[in-house]
């Protein structure tokens, strides 16, 4: 079993994955992570701004956060402010390669 904190820092180094990938995909894959990316922008910052409000990393499924079987410390104050941050950077990135209405998912520091 995880402890929190290893879910949190792969929550911090999947977040800065996906970034790289929207950036710089693979050759030949452009395509196809761009558009992965622009249909799956909300809910992955839907998820983001979950666990920023303090949902435990894992919780949020199907966009709501399930309670089922999940701790109740929803991650420390700087896995949110990491968190928060990184959501920042995402919209910003979704929105330079076509996601739509991604301003809403932007979050206070």
């Amino acid at each position: 079993m995880q402890t929190h904190s290893s879910t949190s820092l792969g929550t911090d180094l999947l977040l800065m994955l996906v970034i790289c990938e929207v950036k710089h995909p693979p050759t030949h894959f452009e395509e196809l992570i761009t558009s992965h990316f622009k249909i799956h922008a909300h809910d992955i910052l839907s998820a983001c701004k979950a666990y920023s409000e303090g949902a435990p990393v894992g919780s949020f499924v199907n966009g709501r956060v399930v309670a089922n079987n999940m701790p109740e410390n929803g991650g420390s104050c700087n896995f949110k402010s990491a968190v928060t941050r990184m959501t920042n950077v995402l919209v910003s990135v979704f929105t330079r390669y076509g996601a739509k209405d991604c301003e809403r998912f932007i979050l206070p520091d």
